[in-house]
């Protein structure tokens, strides 16, 4: 797998990855990009083992400073599995890992701060993990020009959030891996939202996504909707219809559910109660 034909192929152009970069840098005029990742950034196939371990298509990491991309094509060039993987879902996959990239560094601690998530030396992510996905999701659909069915959930909290605080405020936090300055920023909207307890429901949301964790009944879909709603009604933010747009009805989270590594056929196992009649009351404080 060469991602640099690829990517000419796709769009056009001769510059490889560095045409991604280019876009981000046109787009997002404060998106702080570690020029150093850059530099020896190296790029290599994903094994089959690992991609059979960790169920990921991509992944980036930082200590060796190594993108892995499964293509499922091996050294022979023959198919590894019956599937196929398109161009487009390839570039959607390197770029997300390219964004990880570019936004990562070692703190003094010796934790690895990528975005707004940071992970100790053992490996064990914070709890802005799901936020942190959310956003790198939303940026590189953003670039692609089209939703993938990547963190669907995770994107559309990270669309909702951008609408809150602002979307070049949210990049610009993100870029910079200021996760502190994050929570303090919706902290002070003044709403009546817990926000380490909002973000580390997002956190849980994440894994439940994944099938490591249940809702139990608690609710936890419903949960986050309401603290984003109300985090919105308190920013003063005048943009109802595309706050509105973004909200999670009923078809939007059964749509969603297919894309997620587990197979649910109710969405109460995600924690979504009566979210229609939670649109409506939406609507009806609009008025």
């Amino acid at each position: 797998m060469n991602i640099d034909e690829i990517i000419n192929r796709f769009f056009h152009t001769n510059k490889g990855y560095t045409y991604l970069i280019d876009i981000i840098k046109k787009k997002y005029p404060n998106f702080i990009i570690n020029e150093e990742n850059l530099k020896t950034l190296k790029i290599v196939p994903m094994p089959k083992e690992e991609f059979m371990r960790t169920a990921c298509s991509g992944i980036y990491k930082y200590d060796i400073n190594t993108i892995e991309v499964f293509s499922n094509i091996d050294e022979n060039g023959n198919k590894i599995f019956d599937l196929d993987i398109s161009d487009e879902d390839l570039i959607n996959t390197f770029l997300h890992e390219l964004i990880h990239a570019i936004t990562s560094k070692k703190d003094k601690n010796n934790y690895i701060i990528e975005g707004i998530n940071f992970r100790t030396p053992e490996g064990d992510n914070s709890i802005f993990l799901g936020i942190n996905e959310g956003i790198t999701q939303m940026i590189t659909d953003d670039i692609m020009g089209k939703q993938s069915d990547a963190y669907p959930f995770e994107t559309t909290f990270a669309r909702q959030l951008a609408l809150i605080i602002g979307n070049d405020k949210l990049i610009e936090l993100y870029s910079s891996n200021n996760y502190e300055l994050f929570a303090e920023t919706l902290t002070k909207l003044g709403s009546n939202v817990d926000i380490p307890q909002f973000i580390n429901k997002i956190f849980v949301f994440h894994y439940m996504c994944k099938g490591l964790l249940n809702d139990n009944g608690y609710g936890l879909g419903t949960s986050i909707q309401k603290d984003l709603i109300n985090l919105y009604k308190a920013s003063g933010v005048n943009q109802d219809d595309e706050f509105k747009d973004l909200l999670l009805d009923s078809e939007k989270i059964y749509k969603y559910m297919q894309y997620i590594l587990v197979i649910y056929d109710d969405m109460k196992y995600l924690g979504f109660y009566d979210v229609d009649e939670l649109i409506n009351s939406f609507d009806q404080w609009r008025i």
